[in-house]
């Protein structure tokens, strides 16, 4: 079995880190819109519940 010279395993070694850091980007993107989406989701309940009065002043 032949060994791959060392600028054809330098060149695999570039690409699959491109596809490496090309997919951390699309999960990072993914997580963002989650993240938006659970935002929206929250802010719609409590605006249907009314959202919570701010307290005043020391309870006790």
């Amino acid at each position: 079995m032949k060994q791959p010279d060392f600028k054809t395993f330098i060149n695999e070694a570039r690409e699959n880190f491109k596809l490496s850091i090309d997919d951390l980007f699309n999960a990072i993107e993914i997580l963002k819109d989650d993240v938006e989406e659970l935002k929206t989701q929250k802010s719609n309940k409590l605006s249907l519940r009314g959202e919570p009065k701010a307290r005043r002043g020391n309870p006790k």
